[in-house]
């Protein structure tokens, strides 16, 4: 529809750091476990494409602990990254929402 998109996705290691300039993040973790890493400021940021930037970590942030049934909310603009315990998966339902 342009302004928001769906995505069923599944880590098997950590993520890269990423920031969306107009998107909101909402996660829903489905199955498996991972840490959040938010906030803070991207190390290493290279754009990727318009309006998004992937980076190397982060300085500074917080972390959460993401367990099945949980949902987070991840502002545009935010730093985030996924990592993902040796040995363990993470499937999470994603649904992005473009800002005004």
């Amino acid at each position: 529809l342009g302004t928001h998109t769906f995505a069923i996705s599944h880590r098997e290691g950590d993520g890269k750091v990423e920031v969306h300039e107009k998107m909101n993040d909402v996660f829903v973790a489905e199955t498996g476990e991972a840490t959040l890493l938010v906030g803070g400021e991207m190390v290493g940021g290279k754009q990727a494409k318009p309006g998004e930037w992937l980076g190397d970590s982060i300085k500074g942030g917080v972390k959460r602990r993401l367990s099945p049934g949980d949902i987070v909310h991840i502002p545009a603009r935010m730093p985030h990254q996924l990592l993902i315990p040796a040995g363990k998966e993470f499937t999470y339902f994603v649904v992005k929402v473009e800002t005004k």
